[in-house]
């Protein structure tokens, strides 16, 4: 019994000291700690209670069963790639980085969280290190290449882009054909291509490209590589390391805006391709009736919407929210005052979405634009959460300032630098959808998948779909609560395997059961 007593005093204490820890200044490694950070004695406690879960060897990470009453939880994702900067700078100090491939990935805005991972190290053994959800680490003995640095968001050090795309393997530009187009696309520099080819001697690689750039729609900057390889009397012939041809716009400047470009024209055919889309036709409605069946469907949309993002609201709560015939102070200690702010602050924007698809209709501005009322529909609701103090300013700013991670994902969202790029990206590319119904879908996708505000993307991404859906004659859906995994799921295999179908295919079925006029496509 003592024992028990010891143990729960220790793991008190050492949770105070953890979240001091986790706090400081000092403490660079998210939410990776080392064994050498806390006092063995307040250690133990933790990892018995799961706080802590061991990585290697004296290296831990913050779990998803923390006794703190903190923001957001912790995941392994979320100490993925913080764990693996700090760990092998803490062995191999400047002296690593990732493989070609990996660091491609990384250039490619690609950051989700791999099952295997590659990465050189001068004067190594090459070794496995075992990882948390049956990941591995592979150390390759070998040298790391001049100009490896790292990178900004996580600290991971990676091969520079010319030198990487030298060096990829030929199966990634089959593998990966998306990052590798992306990463060509960011291509500036032919004279340090060319320089680096023949340095090393990368015929190979310098023939894909030049090959690829080719496919991409870069012919001029792959032949001016080629007369600086022939200058340098190295001879390349271009091969097409692609299996067709996809031409990229040079318009961007950022791997995340050609990332998304590139996304958007797969997963345009996989929502036309998903099994039964039949909404190439619609009903149109009018005004009144897009107000009445908006009425009609406000509290059950409230109640399901919000719980889907991880608020306990009710259809009474909403029903409530709606009226205003509630006392704040009372409702907030019944409910819950997130729970209380999240259903008033819903019921609002909710309104105010009402009112834009009504002023659309009209003669206000073109629905396809919607987007544009996007900074609107958050302000209205984030309200309640900040005029009762509920949240810090920073996450009720319109784009958030903070990495965000997901549970039970292998996704992270895209990084906060590069949240203005992709949504000025997504906001070129909505207006350029003709199908209404391809329109929603990819919209409420891709604002899940950018994640642009720290609290509540995914209530945004349904309004904004669900905008598109009633302007064009669709009825306005609702995720119920027995389909919200459903709903996750789907979600989790657009972000991680960037296939769309089975998403699609629940919007279509969704659209269908709220009556939906079904017209099998031509």
């Amino acid at each position: 019994m003592l024992g028990f007593l010891k143990m729960e005093e220790d793991a008190e204490k050492g949770a105070a000291a953890l979240k001091e820890l986790l706090l400081s200044p000092d403490h660079h490694t998210g939410s990776v700690v080392r064994k050498d950070e806390l006092p063995e004695d307040y250690l133990w406690p933790l990892v018995v209670k799961s706080v802590l879960k061991e990585i290697v060897d004296g290296w831990y990470y913050v779990s998803d069963g923390d006794p703190f009453d903190w923001d957001r939880p912790q995941y392994w994702s979320m100490a993925y790639w913080d764990f693996i900067a700090a760990y092998l700078e803490s062995l191999y100090g400047e002296n690593w980085c990732l493989g070609a491939d990996d660091s491609l990935l990384f250039h490619a805005a690609n950051t989700k969280v791999p099952r295997s991972l590659t990465v050189r190290a001068a004067g190594q053994a090459t070794h496995f290190v075992r990882l948390p959800a049956g990941g591995e680490l592979l150390v390759v003995g070998a040298s790391v290449p001049a100009g490896a640095e790292p990178e900004r968001r996580f600290g991971v050090r990676l091969y520079p882009l010319e030198h990487a795309l030298l060096a990829a393997s030929p199966g990634f530009y089959l593998m990966h054909p998306m990052e590798a187009r992306t990463c060509l696309s960011l291509v500036r520099d032919e004279d340090e291509v060319a320089a680096v080819a023949a340095r090393e001697v990368l015929a190979g690689g310098a023939a894909r490209v030049t090959g690829g750039l080719i496919s991409i729609g870069y012919p001029i900057l792959a032949e001016n590589i080629l007369q600086n390889l022939d200058c340098m009397k190295l001879r390349v012939e271009p091969e097409n390391p692609f299996r067709e041809d996809v031409t990229v716009a040079p318009k961007d400047d950022s791997a995340i805006a050609t990332r998304i470009r590139l996304m958007w024209s797969r997963m345009n055919d996989d929502v036309l391709d998903a099994e039964s889309i039949s909404f190439i036709h619609f009903t149109p409605r009018t005004p009144s009736e897009v107000k009445e069946t908006m009425d009609r469907t406000r509290l059950e949309d409230a109640s399901t919407t919000l719980t889907l993002d991880g608020f306990k609201v009710t259809k009474d709560l909403a029903r409530g929210a709606a009226e205003g015939s509630w006392d704040y102070d009372v409702l907030s200690r019944e409910a819950g005052e997130e729970n209380v702010a999240a259903a008033t602050g819903y019921i609002d924007a909710y309104r105010l979405v009402q009112t834009d698809i009504l002023d659309s209709l009209t003669g206000g501005a073109d629905p396809r634009n919607m987007l544009e009322r996007f900074p609107k529909w958050h302000r209205t609701l984030m309200k309640p959460f900040r005029d009762h103090q509920l949240l810090e300013e920073d996450a009720c700013t319109l784009f958030r300032r903070k990495e965000l991670f997901i549970k039970d994902s292998d996704y992270i969202p895209v990084g906060p630098d590069e949240i203005p790029s992709a949504m000025m990206a997504l906001g070129r590319l909505l207006p350029t959808e003709r199908n209404p119904f391809i329109r929603a879908v990819l919209g409420a996708f891709f604002l899940d998948y950018i994640r642009p505000v720290e609290r509540m993307s995914g209530v945004l991404a349904r309004l904004y779909m669900n905008s598109q859906l009633i302007s064009y004659g669709f009825p306005w859906i609702v995720i119920p609560e027995e389909r919200h995994d459903d709903y996750r799921r789907a979600l989790e295999e657009g972000f991680v395997d960037l296939k769309l179908d089975s998403f699609a295919d629940l919007i279509n079925e969704l659209v269908e059961k709220a009556g939906g006029l079904k017209v099998v496509s031509q």
